[in-house]
């Protein structure tokens, strides 16, 4: 891409919250700052790409014939598109030069709140929304309960009390998120909140957490939602069809091997399956008149 950098959405968003930093005022500031790299479409300034040159850029792992002990996601025509085509390392560099320019971003927003008075006193949370398949089990973007698809960034920075740097295996959701801000900041929890605060993690990052992480996604093809719950070791799948997943996170991390039949991971099985809700409310449908339906007819508003 051609375009000045600084036409592009994530730069403009960040100088907008740059901005709010620099306004004077006497009351907390509480700033949601959305950045919309990496997500499809990779259009990034061409400096990005350079930092990737196509014939240094290595693929994910990957095992061929990786879907035959696995559910069918029914993507994988996408997939054989771009192995056809040759176009994965293009997809890939896209995806890699993507993410430096969002951390670039990201460079600018945390220099600009280090020159600020709030620097001391600010808590940092940094997050996504689901993560990203380049290829893995021959999926591409996410539709899927595989931890590729399920993990996302996560880092909290609390003044005073988060030990920065250090990381954690204890499971955590994106609902602990709230629960977390209201405790930092000294609010009541409310009581609808079905996440737990991940203080104690911050605390001291090998503190156990009780509640394991949950996951759901309803597939067209099926009537009921598949459910996913996963601890620091093993993660279990039960998707609508009946048909289950078990994978050994810890020997396995890219979820090769299918272990849900393996018999001495029974007990494990069962304490993960344990976890699962045992009533799942169906698909939420929405109106086709109202403006989140994707088929909705575009045209001008109603009164």
């Amino acid at each position: 891409m051609s375009d000045p950098e600084e036409s592009y959405g994530d730069h403009l968003v960040t100088d907008w919250a740059i901005e709010q930093m620099k306004q004077p005022g006497d009351k907390p500031l509480f700033l949601a700052v959305g950045l919309f790299r990496p997500h499809i479409p990779w259009e990034v300034p061409q400096r990005w790409f350079d930092l990737y040159p196509l014939d240094e850029v290595k693929l994910p792992e990957h095992r061929p014939g990786d879907l035959k002990d696995a559910h069918s996601h029914g993507r994988q025509g996408w997939h054989k598109w771009v192995t056809d085509n040759r176009q994965w390392a293009k997809f890939m560099r896209g995806y890699l030069a993507s993410i430096s320019y969002v951390d670039h971003q990201l460079g600018r927003l945390l220099d600009a709140l280090d020159a600020s008075p709030m620097k001391d006193n600010t808590i940092i949370v940094l997050l996504s929304d689901h993560g990203f398949h380049i290829g893995e089990k021959e999926n591409w973007e996410k539709f899927a309960l595989w931890d590729q698809t399920t993990r996302v960034p996560l880092f909290i920075h609390a003044p005073g009390l988060s030990k920065d740097g250090t990381k954690t295996r204890q499971p955590a959701t994106l609902t602990d998120i709230y629960p977390t801000l209201c405790e930092l900041a000294g609010l009541p929890i409310p009581k609808q909140c079905s996440g737990t605060s991940l203080v104690p993690q911050l605390k001291e990052p090998s503190t156990p957490k009780k509640q394991l992480a949950l996951t759901s996604f309803q597939f067209w093809s099926e009537k009921t939602p598949s459910l996913a719950v996963a601890d620091p070791s093993y993660r279990f799948i039960r998707y609508g069809n009946g048909f289950e997943e078990l994978y050994d996170l810890k020997n396995d991390p890219h979820e090769f091997t299918n272990l849900a039949d393996d018999p001495r991971l029974a007990k494990v099985k069962e304490r993960l399956a344990r976890a699962l809700p045992a009533k799942v409310e169906p698909m939420r449908k929405i109106p086709t008149d109202s403006r989140y339906h994707r088929g909705r007819k575009r045209g001008k508003p109603t009164n």
